[in-house]
C-alpha cells in the first residue's frame, strides 16, 4: 500500500524541499556575496544567532542584515547592508515564483487525492514575501512561517500548529523535509512519519546525508518520488 493511502496530511518544509536549487533561485548574488563576507559565517548568523528573526520578534528588516553582518564585520556600512536587504528579498521571492513544475505536479496530485496541505517553514519576514504570487499557494491548506506562529522547528509547538489547524493528529501526517535545522527529528519525535528528501543535501552538505536517514521513515531524491513510496 502507498503512503498517501494511510495518510490524510503532508507538512512540508520550503527551501531546498519545494525549491530549486539555490544555484537556480535567482540571477542575484548571494547576501554573503553581497556583503563581502565569508559565507560559512553568515551561514552561522542565519542557523544559531538569528531566533529573534525567525520567532518574528524582530521583524524590521535593515536591523535583521545589520545585525547578523556586524557579528561578523561591524564596518560595513549601512547604504550597502540596506541593498542587501533589498536584493535578497528579491532573491527569495524569485526562489518562490520559480518552482520546479514537477514539484508543482506533485503538490497538484496530492491535492487532488484530497490530502490537507501545509507549509511548515523557518523563515523570517523576507525570505516568505514571495509565497502570496507562488505557483504552490493554491494547493495548500495553511502557511505557517516560523516569524508568524513564533514557533520554529525543531520546537514541537510548530509541528502541532499545523495539525492543530488542519485537524489531524500525527498519525496521520507526513512530513516532508532536507533536514535542515533538525527538523526530521522533531517531527520523528512526535509520531509524524518522515520522509527525508535528500536530492540537495547530497550536493551541499553530502556529510549530513547519512545522519538525516537515520532520522527519518522513507529516503527519497525527489518530490516526485512521494508519490510511489
Amino acid at each position: 500500500m502507498k503512503l498517501s493511502e494511510t495518510k490524510k496530511a503532508y507538512l512540508f518544509d520550503l527551501f531546498d524541499t519545494l525549491t530549486d536549487f539555490e544555484s537556480e533561485w535567482s540571477s542575484i548574488p548571494s547576501a554573503s556575496s553581497m556583503l563581502g563576507v565569508d559565507s560559512k559565517r553568515w551561514n552561522e548568523q542565519l542557523l544559531l544567532y538569528s531566533a529573534d528573526r525567525l520567532t518574528g520578534k524582530l521583524r524590521d528588516s535593515f536591523r535583521i542584515i545589520r545585525d547578523m553582518a556586524h557579528n561578523i564585520d561591524p564596518s560595513i556600512p549601512d547604504e550597502v547592508i540596506q541593498e542587501v536587504v533589498t536584493r535578497r528579498t528579491n532573491r527569495y521571492m524569485d526562489a518562490l515564483l520559480n518552482i520546479p513544475v514537477e514539484n508543482i505536479e506533485t503538490i497538484r496530485t496530492l491535492h487532488r487525492q484530497g490530502k490537507k496541505i501545509a507549509l511548515l517553514s523557518n523563515a523570517d519576514v523576507m525570505e516568505c514575501l514571495g509565497w502570496d504570487q507562488s505557483p504552490l499557494k493554491s494547493f495548500f491548506d495553511l502557511a505557517a512561517f516560523s516569524c508568524e506562529t513564533g514557533f520554529v522547528k525543531p520546537d514541537p509547538q510548530a509541528y502541532l500548529y499545523c495539525m492543530q489547524k488542519l485537524g489531524v493528529q500525527p498519525e496521520d501526517c507526513v512530513f516532508v523535509g532536507d533536514g535542515g535545522s533538525n527538523e526530521l527529528a522533531g517531527a520523528q519525535n512526535l509520531g509524524i512519519t518522515t520522509v527525508f528528501i535528500s536530492g540537495k543535501m547530497r550536493l551541499k552538505q553530502p556529510d549530513f546525508v547519512t545522519s538525516r536517514i537515520l532520522q527519518s521513515d522513507f529516503h527519497i531524491e525527489s518530490i516526485p518520488e512521494l508519490l510511489v513510496i
